[in-house]
């Protein structure tokens, strides 16, 4: 809006020359780096720490070691059984009395069983293993996220505080000007409510930095209390393949499609188990007794021990429960198949709603830094050189400013999200979708 009062004489040129350091400061506040003690760790630091420290992750490291030994216990024949008894009254026979005996027994199931006993443990050591590796890059994507969340805090945090820095300039220009008259104290008053909303935004971004950064130490596995840098720059990070190829990525490395697959063998060899279930298992067994000499005579056999071998199976006689076996890993098989397939469903949902996000949070990008912010840009220059000439007043100039810092906040709201929704679809996908290392 333009205004014919006389402008005060504040516009001598050290203030002009102050008030054009301020705007400069504001226009290349971007490449500033944001001074913070703590730790300056990047983001391939984090990710690695993450990786070797996380609890979350050590846990199945540990059940994934536990489901592995389990291999070498199975496939393995039981232990024989040594028997001993002792007659409490001894048999009398032809060769001598009988006292004692001890036995060797070993259980032999069908060839076939212990080999698949052993793939089973196989199989459910697979399925821990895409257990461990959902846990991995579900870790990695919340550090990756907690890292750019981090890392925007920063800069909104950094482009406000400048904005309050010319803002509380322009409240001493103000209060001159009321002080001798030119200005109403209505002026004052503005651009004072301007300061506070300005230092209550302040004030939020601290209180949410310190949960974020408690995220990110966590996930770590450290000191939750360590003090950490925020990042200088917020990364750019794009999409490296096509939206089409990532649906095919993730059937070929998610570990939840992969652990379907792994239940559905798993499945099938329970089948196969089951129908072993109609053929017998062996018993093999050697027994000897201990036998006293003759009382009477002198037999030619008196004293010796005799050795007998044994050979006994299990009849499968009841095929009822051998059939319903076999039925209830039929549908075991189909269930599993169900899963995966539902698994495929919402897994194809959440990229589709994912890369929505990621399309939007690009388009905002896009809108405000190649079209929006060089148009208010141009806006605070004119109203700068407006103000200077007398044809602004300064509530004119604040809502420039106001205009540049709620776009300048809403690119890089637009920056972190787009790099934050990479991160969930590299979770979704299983693998990774851009070079981190060269876009942070």
């Amino acid at each position: 809006m333009k205004t014919t009062r006389q402008q005060p004489d504040i516009r001598t040129q050290p203030a002009k020359t102050r008030l054009l350091l301020c705007l400069a400061m504001v226009f290349t506040l971007g490449t500033a780096p944001t001074a913070m003690a703590g730790e300056n760790s990047s983001l391939e630091e984090l990710v690695r720490i993450g990786l070797e420290q996380n609890s979350e992750i050590i846990a199945a490291r540990s059940r994934l070691s536990e489901a592995t030994e389990k291999i070498r216990q199975a496939g393995v024949l039981p232990d024989p059984r040594l028997g001993v008894e002792y007659f409490l009254q001894p048999v009398e026979t032809r060769t001598g009395p009988q006292e004692a005996s001890i036995s060797l027994n070993q259980s032999i199931p069908w060839p076939a069983r212990l080999s698949l006993d052993k793939q089973l443990k196989k199989h459910d050591a697979d399925i821990t293993g895409t257990f461990l590796t959902t846990i991995q890059l579900g870790v990695i994507s919340r550090i990756k996220e907690a890292y750019i969340e981090y890392g925007y805090l920063g800069q909104a945090h950094k482009i406000t505080g400048q904005i309050l820095e010319l803002m509380n300039y322009l409240e001493g220009i103000a209060r001159t000007n009321y002080s001798s008259g030119k200005a109403s104290y209505t002026d004052v008053l503005k651009i004072q409510i301007e300061i506070a909303k300005l230092e209550n935004k302040q004030q939020s971004l601290d209180d949410n930095t310190m949960p974020v950064r408690v995220r990110i130490n966590s996930l770590l596995g450290v000191d939750r209390n360590l003090a950490r840098r925020q990042p200088e720059t917020l990364p750019e990070i794009v999409l490296g393949p096509r939206e089409e190829e990532i649906f095919t990525l993730a059937r070929q490395y998610s570990p939840k499609i992969l652990a379907g697959r792994y239940k559905i063998n798993r499945s099938r060899t329970g089948l196969d188990i089951a129908d072993q279930g109609f053929y017998p298992d062996f018993n093999v067994s050697v027994k000897t007794i201990f036998t006293g000499d003759a009382e009477f005579g002198d037999p030619p056999d008196s004293g010796r021990n005799p050795v007998i071998a044994g050979l006994s199976v299990n009849l499968p006689l009841f095929y009822d429960r051998r059939n319903s076996a076999i039925a209830e890993k039929q549908a075991s098989i189909g269930t599993a198949r169900s899963e995966l397939e539902q698994t495929l469903n919402s897994l194809d949902t959440d990229i589709e709603l994912t890369l929505f996000r990621y399309r939007e949070a690009e388009r905002q990008l896009n809108l405000y830094r190649d079209n929006l912010l060089p148009k208010v840009h141009q806006e605070l220059e004119v109203a700068l050189e407006a103000f200077q000439s007398g044809e602004y007043s300064i509530l004119e100039l604040i809502d420039a400013e106001k205009n540049w810092l709620n776009f300048e906040l809403a690119r890089i709201r637009a920056q972190a999200d787009m790099a934050i929704q990479v991160a969930r679809l590299e979770e979704l996908a299983g693998t990774t979708l851009t070079d981190w290392d060269r876009n942070s």
